[in-house]
């Protein structure tokens, strides 16, 4: 492993660590209030290449949620053809063969390019609804990081589920999802100008006279105007303050002009369930 390559490595596990502190419990239940049990499986993966003489361990580690009700999946995406969370034997085999597959191909391709490290945070778990992400990274030069987000019911039929990946399912009302976008809408446009007014990026960067004109022209051209709802979700906790926690869902991967450059990033937008409760169908406020 280079000396680059291995400095990268160190600071996406600093970064892990911080971001999924609700696994350092241990690999039992994480909490007495959680509805839902669940511990941790964990397992790692040996890589050498033939022409190498640094050995590399990836190290991963999927949620498994204990339950013997019916499970069904409100969205998220298909790593390796995705994960059976709710069923340890097929989820140790689907990990092995990972693992497996990491290993052949490190061999095979004589490179530690690969998936390098696999990881979740349980973001929610009350009321028979279990909301988590996957956070996994790759490396083939330098490290890609990559999230995905989980929303699982358990003996929910009352709501009728999405079957492919990418739709937002139905916990939101025909009629006002036009309306919702037009909140988020507003939400981003309102954040985007604040920003100009004030002058700065979120680096504390100055922007600059033609970064303003970009993000003006971008602004009128409708670029930070949603079509429909994001597709990516999650329930969570926001606030730092305990009497300022407020639960509710986060929506991420937003495609919106950066800022800073010229490429697009991804903007995340946080409504609390109060914020939402007009929008969202009554079969699934039980779980609010």
């Amino acid at each position: 492993m280079d000396k680059l390559h291995y400095i990268c490595l160190l600071l996406f596990s600093f970064f892990t660590l911080q971001n999924c502190t609700s696994q350092k419990a241990g690999t039992k239940n994480i909490s007495t209030n959680t509805t839902i049990p669940y511990e941790t499986i964990k397992d790692s993966a040996y890589c050498k290449p033939p022409s190498s003489n640094n050995v590399e361990y990836s190290f991963y580690n999927l949620p498994f949620f204990k339950t013997d009700r019916e499970v069904v999946l409100f969205n998220g995406g298909n790593i390796y053809q995705g994960f059976s969370f709710f069923n340890r034997d097929s989820l140790q085999i689907q990990l092995k063969k990972v693992i497996q597959d990491r290993e052949e191909w490190c061999v095979k391709e004589d490179t530690h390019s690969g998936l390098i490290e696999l990881s979740h945070e349980v973001t929610y778990n009350e009321k028979d609804l279990v909301s988590f992400k996957l956070y996994y990274a790759e490396y083939g030069g330098s490290i890609h990081t990559y999230t995905e987000y989980y929303n699982y019911s358990i003996d929910d039929q009352e709501i009728n589920i999405r079957t492919d990946k990418g739709s937002i399912l139905n916990i939101f009302k025909k009629e006002k999802k036009e309306e919702l976008t037009s909140k988020m809408n507003e939400y981003i446009l309102k954040n985007i100008k604040n920003t100009l007014i004030n002058g700065y990026d979120d680096f504390g960067e100055k922007i600059s006279v033609e970064r303003k004109r970009n993000i003006e022209e971008s602004i009128n051209n409708g670029d930070y105007t949603l079509a429909e709802l994001p597709t990516e979700w999650a329930i969570e906790i926001n606030g730092i303050e305990e009497s300022q926690k407020e639960m509710g869902i986060s929506f991420h991967g937003i495609r919106v002009p950066s800022i800073i450059t010229d490429a697009s990033n991804d903007y995340s937008i946080f409504f609390t369930f109060k914020e939402l409760h007009p929008y969202i169908v009554e079969s699934f406020k039980k779980h609010m």
